[in-house]
């Protein structure tokens, strides 16, 4: 006989891949045995190995001697060098370097820029991985390129870097490459990052882990670069490209991952002084490092918006221009409006022209019609917020609403989302009732039933790494993707009315016995992901309206 449990009972498995805690894949590694060990591992995939140079032409040779030197498959890797305007010839060296190069010259044209060299060289790749370096940098270690190749056996995506000390380059020659004889004299130069040697696992608990992954020797998945949308081609001065690139890697699902076991030498070279605009650009397209670096008091030209607000629709034109206002009149001020009109055939797109043209801060697009959670990942894809705020078509967001809940993030980090009280009204936005209050909302009640109603604030990066939204299900998406988060990252309740929901007939909210049936089946999933299924099962109830669900323990 079955026995009835209540869901604060059931034991619910620990947050896993908080922020960056990359712990979950270095627990896989060590479940294959090659966490500390590389013994018997033999690579199953091959590598782009992409450098790009620009006078450096000695340089690259002696990393490519280095190159030579890895015990990778050599059919397992091919190498990329791309010449951004050089006047040394890095052709000879390469040629003499007896290695296998493909050689790309960058056409000489206005408006190069790093970023472009680099994109040349991710979209000349044919491999799956590509490992990026600069011309000027030599490894420890002969094992260095399977160590950094291991993380991506798996199908977690991540963004690999390594520690470095700066040497001297004088008197170094191929021969004292090949017979590693070469002298390791640091120059004493520092940027920060010696840390990783002194704090092996520090990015796992960094806030902003992507600012130490840097090009001058970066692993990540070619599918990911082109996903995140490659690198910037807009900046031309020194430093921040890989920073705001790596960011939009992190944005994109990927971990920021520190390799343990390889460590490079960066050969010196004269100082390219920086003017300090680099920080000016990551501020402008990194979010939480504007918000870290200039708090409250950021004054310049903002590229990348902190906040997305996005609107899936279909023939909602009698009340989106209502939403719309209420996203544009905003307390909080650096955000963005992303509406997909999902196949419209009343006067949708012909708002959306009047609006977008009233403020630059909406973005829409028009796809045929494939239902809201299709039109929801489409929002989110086309989004460039750190968080997202969902609004339906034909409700309204309290003014404060945006401020309010990042306000709750800025003051917990690690929250992965935030949801509020609506008030629930009539299609005049007279107010009948507001939704149920907490006191203190915990894990386990989401199990119970959808209470984390609208508002909804969550990180995009979640929403990458849950999957996004389940296109298989006719409702209770929302649902669906609320108890994924709650898998993932600690969510937060604000106890207060930020959101009118208008009721009326025939929306997907007041099917509630679809509802309950699609969010029967997410709950189910839910718990086959935390492995509960095996001893637990969940059953429909319908005594109690704010608890649909009960749990029952099987029967052994």
């Amino acid at each position: 006989m079955s026995q009835e449990i209540m869901a604060r009972d059931l034991p619910l498995p620990p947050l896993w891949g908080v922020g960056n805690d990359y712990s979950f894949l270095q627990e896989e590694l060590s479940r294959r045995g090659t966490l500390s060990s590389l013994d018997g591992y033999k690579p199953a995939f091959a590598v782009s190995i992409v450098i790009t140079v620009h006078n450096r032409a000695h340089l690259l040779r002696l990393c490519l001697e280095s190159l030579a030197l890895q015990d990778y498959p050599q059919d397992l890797y091919e190498i990329i060098v791309v010449d951004d305007k050089s006047s040394d010839d890095p052709l000879r060296q390469i040629e003499s370097a007896g290695l296998p190069v493909r050689f790309i010259k960058a056409p000489l044209k206005a408006g190069h820029t790093e970023g472009t060299s680099r994109n040349i060289g991710i979209r000349a790749a044919i491999y799956p991985v590509i490992l990026q370096m600069d011309p000027d940098v030599l490894f420890e270690n002969r094992d260095a390129l399977r160590w950094i190749a291991r993380w991506f056996d798996g199908n977690a995506d991540v963004a690999v870097t390594v520690s470095r000390t700066f040497i001297g380059a004088e008197g170094i020659s191929p021969q004292n490459i090949r017979d590693e004889t070469y002298p390791k004299i640091p120059t004493g130069d520092h940027d920060g990052r010696e840390i990783l040697r002194r704090d092996p696992d520090i990015l796992k608990h960094r806030y902003l882990p992507y600012l130490e992954v840097l090009g001058f020797c970066m692993a990540y998945r070619r599918s990911s670069a082109f996903a995140a949308g490659l690198y910037s081609e807009s900046w031309n001065e020194y430093g921040g490209v890989d920073q705001e690139f790596a960011y939009r890697l992190y944005e994109r699902g990927a971990y920021c991952v520190h390799e343990q076991q390889v460590h490079a030498y960066h050969l010196h070279h004269p100082y390219v002084e920086r003017t300090g605009a680099h920080r000016d650009f990551m501020a402008k397209r990194i979010p939480p490092y504007r918000v870290h670096r200039y708090p409250g008091r950021y004054r310049g030209r903002i590229d990348t918006p902190r906040c997305s607000i996005y609107i899936p629709v279909r023939n909602g034109a009698q009340h989106l221009g209502e939403a719309l206002d209420s996203a544009f009149g905003q307390t909080f001020r650096d955000l963005e409006v992303v509406v997909v009109d999902d196949g419209s055939s009343d006067r949708t797109p012909e708002i959306l022209c009047r609006k977008a043209h009233e403020d630059s801060r909406l973005r829409w697009l028009q796809t045929p019609p494939q239902g809201c959670a299709s039109a929801s990942n489409t929002a989110i894809r086309h989004a460039r917020g750190e968080f997202i705020l969902q609004l339906d078509a034909d409700d309204v967001l309290h003014p404060c609403a945006a401020e309010r809940m990042i306000a709750e993030f800025d003051r917990q980090p690690w929250l992965g989302l935030v949801f509020a009280r609506l008030m629930r009204t009539n299609t005049a936005l007279v107010p009948e009732r507001p939704s149920e209050s907490f006191k203190n909302y915990r894990r386990h009640q989401t199990l119970l039933c959808m209470h984390a109603s609208a508002p909804r604030m969550w990180r995009r990066r979640l929403h990458f790494l849950v999957g996004g939204h389940d296109e298989t299900l006719t409702s209770a998406v929302d649902y669906d993707i609320v108890l994924r988060i709650s898998e993932r990252a600690p969510l937060h309740y604000l106890d207060e009315v930020l959101y009118y929901y208008r009721i009326r007939r025939g929306s997907l909210s007041s099917d509630t016995e679809r509802q309950r049936e699609n969010g029967l089946t997410a709950v189910r999933r839910s718990l086959q992901r935390m492995g509960l299924d095996t001893e637990f099962d969940v059953r429909l109830n319908l005594s109690l309206s704010n608890r649909w669900y009960s749990y029952v323990r099987k029967a052994r």
